[in-house]
């Protein structure tokens, strides 16, 4: 059996110098690839340095720092790396905009002005994600004839809509249609078949944890559902309510979950 070599790269960042970091990432790379480890694992927030507080305020920050992220990304070969970088919703739309750009051989710069942008693009996704989660009941209920061509039509403009937007109109229509009814198979088809692939892959003995917020521990509709088939499964090992103060930037009461299948 192949043994798995991972290396621990424990550098020393500075907060806010964003070059200087990525020039340590890449040195550790180096010395775990010289050393042949397959994987190479950084502290948290490795490129912005820990922790940078109120430099999480400027969009500009946030940009340059995945600019950073997708330059590491360009150096590094022969090994796996796990690097620490900030990432918030409207970085998503900067993350999409690379991908079509580097599939299309188009070049994009992304700039403090592009960040409404990301954000229009972000609250459209995130308006649909809502609208989804509200009316998933009620969807449920109705069954796939209602629930399928739904998704296969606000999907599919979606993601037609998408790479123009993110392109600034770049591409045409027929040039993106292809990709977004392949997006919106592929995204429907694993949702669609993950109790197949995901339930296998589980150990029948096996261990996890997850927190939950409090406020998501008394949520009712489906939550409260899979909180009570997780109860009567017996898989619950045991709960513990953590104060207000577990995480560095925000203030949440929470509950940590542990659940032990071989105690069922």
């Amino acid at each position: 059996m192949r043994l798995l070599r991972i290396a621990l790269a424990q550098v020393n960042t500075t907060v806010g110098d964003l070059d200087g970091n990525a020039a340590l990432v890449l040195k550790g790379v180096e010395a775990a690839r010289e050393a042949q480890a397959d994987l190479v694992v950084f502290p948290e927030l490795t490129i912005t340095g820990y922790p940078p507080e109120d430099l999480l305020l400027r969009p500009q920050f946030i940009t340059d720092n995945l600019a950073v992220l997708h330059r590491i990304v360009r150096k590094v070969k022969g090994i796996a790396a796990v690097i620490g970088f900030l990432f918030w919703g409207i970085g998503i739309g900067q993350i999409v905009q690379n991908l079509y750009a580097r599939a299309w051989r188009i070049e994009v710069s992304s700039t403090a002005a592009d960040q409404w942008l990301f954000a229009l693009w972000f609250f459209v996704l995130s308006g649909l994600l809502a609208l989804l989660v509200a009316s998933a009941d009620r969807l449920h209920a109705a069954g796939l004839i209602l629930l399928v061509p739904i998704w296969i039509v606000a999907s599919t403009l979606f993601w037609l809509w998408t790479p123009r937007f993110l392109l600034r109109g770049r591409l045409g229509l027929r040039a993106v249609l292809p990709g977004a009814l392949l997006s919106t198979g592929v995204i429907g088809g694993a949702f669609a078949t993950a109790p197949l692939w995901i339930a296998p892959t589980l150990n029948a003995q096996g261990r996890a944890g997850f927190v939950m917020a409090n406020s998501a521990s008394d949520a009712r509709s489906s939550e409260q559902e899979i909180r009570q088939k997780l109860i009567e499964s017996r898989a619950v090992d045991v709960m513990v309510a953590v104060g207000p103060n577990m995480f560095y930037t925000v203030t949440l009461p929470c509950t940590l979950w542990f659940l032990d299948r071989g105690k069922a």
